[in-house]
């Protein structure tokens, strides 16, 4: 079974997980996307990672499950249209053009 090689593991809000020669895809959220009540339930599974984390787990399936909860959430939310505000949609596409340029991301698409 092929195992990417992993160049760089850390943790922030989220893991982050860097392989060689790996590819990623990116979702950027909008603030209102997930309602109160989706981010109740990940701030809950967040704690219990934290826990399993704590007591030498891995916490892996913790972070599945907050993934799929984002995922449950973004899928059956109310359209947000922050999008469509021209200022809005500029800042956006400055902050993607801005890690293209120093190299922090590249993009294909």
């Amino acid at each position: 079974m092929y195992r990417p090689e992993t160049t760089r593991f850390y943790r922030k809000r989220l893991p982050h997980w860097e392989v060689a020669e790996g590819r990623y895809f990116v979702t950027i959220r909008l603030k209102g996307a997930i309602p109160e009540k989706g981010q109740q339930r990940i701030r809950q599974i967040r704690k219990q990672m934290k826990q399993a984390v704590a007591n030498r787990q891995s916490g892996l399936n913790e972070y599945r499950m907050i993934f799929r909860e984002m995922e449950r959430w973004l899928d059956r939310a109310d359209t947000v249209d922050f999008l469509t505000q021209t200022d809005v949609a500029k800042m956006v596409k400055e902050a993607i053009q801005h890690r293209q340029k120093t190299g922090l991301w590249k993009m294909y698409a």
